[in-house]
């Protein structure tokens, strides 16, 4: 039977000498590399020190190194990963596709290429070499609200390697995320949507979809995910019931907000004329499907670039320019924020605005009254009036 471990005295190249010791590996057969005890081999006594020192570091063998930083963050955001399979059960639906893919992104382009991270590893990101990474990202001209999202890459997964035991501490535990100046989005005036309504447009679902935001306050993911399916042109009334997403398809809107909305003369003119434009106008087919997709494949609705590039046409249309747009924080969402504007200033009832707009505020309107009681016909009225008699042809 081999000796559990046996000594040995080394000379260091300080011409100091230290007892090492060689553990026997049972698994392999073999003894194991020598290790130093500590003890100075000086006097008669040094080697039993050493030896009980040997005795009590069996066992014990070096701490297996943790994999590289930037290894582990990879394998986080791949959408198999436990992290992600946990978060789809715990959730009871599957993880963003978009969430996992951006984080991803960030993690190649501000992780993997800041050179101090290179060949860190999970164990070794501090709380300084965080804040040092941080003012690297505002050097590069990062935004406070983009360096907050790219550190939100690392920071979930580095919790969640401290909650499972995988590094002593947590770095991010005294980190807080920078503060950021949001200014409000900014909404077109009365005057701008009157305008907007009396644009010529060669392309009607472009200015049909521009519309749909601004008199009738959808998301522009909610616009993607209409089918002609959803319209009542006898009531007057949209259902908003889909919230088409990038890379995931049809959802539910945000927060649930599913919701029906009363729509004008003027929009159902549009509906109507951008119906008689196009080939596939059956109850499942998308409002604004891009042509070409049947019979081949599955129908597919434009993308976030088609409302886009809408706006910022039709924006230069009516004196709107670049730098305007820029001043004014004017985007494609700032048409549903003029929706809410002409709706309030129209003297619709806040509930019944947040309402129509599916707010996520929606359950404190609910403890003043509830959605049922809309008088849709009456909201339209108001809205109509407030645009002008454009609005009502």
């Amino acid at each position: 039977m081999r000796a559990r471990f046996f000594m040995q005295e080394r000379v260091l190249k300080s011409g100091k000498s230290l007892w090492y010791f060689r553990e026997w590996d049972e698994e392999r057969a073999v003894y194991k590399s020598a290790r130093s005890t500590g003890v100075e081999a000086k006097g008669k006594r040094s080697e039993a020190v050493a030896r009980d020192k040997a005795q009590e570091l069996c066992g014990r063998s070096k701490p297996k190194k943790t994999t590289l930083l930037v290894d582990y963050l990879i394998a986080f955001w791949s959408p198999t990963s436990p992290y992600l399979r946990g978060r789809e059960l715990s959730l009871g639906r599957p993880v963003s596709t978009e969430y996992i893919q951006q984080n991803a992104r960030d993690v190649v382009a501000h992780v993997a290429g800041y050179t101090p991270f290179a060949k860190l590893r999970l164990d070794g990101l501090t709380h300084a070499r965080i804040e040092d990474w941080r003012l690297s990202l505002a050097d590069q001209g990062m935004k406070p609200r983009r360096i907050n999202q790219v550190m939100a890459a690392v920071q979930v997964p580095l919790k969640w390697a401290f909650s499972r035991a995988e590094v002593p501490v947590d770095p991010f535990a005294r980190i807080k995320p920078l503060p950021r100046r949001e200014g409000i989005r900014g909404s077109l005036t009365r005057a701008e949507v009157s305008m907007l309504i009396d644009l010529e447009v060669k392309d009607p679902r472009k200015k049909l979809a521009l519309m749909l935001m601004a008199l009738a306050g959808l998301r522009r993911g909610e616009v993607a995910g209409l089918r002609w399916g959803d319209i009542d042109a006898v009531l007057g009334i949209l259902n908003v019931t889909h919230n088409h997403v990038r890379m995931e398809g049809d959802k539910l809107p945000k927060l649930g907000s599913s919701r029906r909305l009363p729509i004008g003369k003027y929009l159902l003119s549009l509906l109507e004329s951008t119906k008689s434009h196009i080939p596939y106008t059956g109850p499942a087919d998308y409002v604004f499907q891009t042509l070409g997709d049947k019979p081949e494949g599955e129908p597919k609705p434009y993308g976030e670039s088609f409302y886009r590039n809408a706006f910022i046409s039709a924006m230069g249309a009516i004196g709107v320019d670049a730098e305007e747009r820029e001043a004014r924080r004017l985007c494609v969402h700032s048409l549903r924020h003029s929706f809410v504007t002409l709706s309030r200033e129209a003297g619709i009832p806040d509930f019944v605005v947040q309402s129509m707009a599916g707010h996520s505020s929606m359950a404190m309107t609910e403890r003043y009254s509830h959605a049922g009681v809309i008088d849709f016909n009456e909201a339209r009225a108001k809205l109509e009036a407030s645009i002008g008699k454009a609005a009502s042809l």
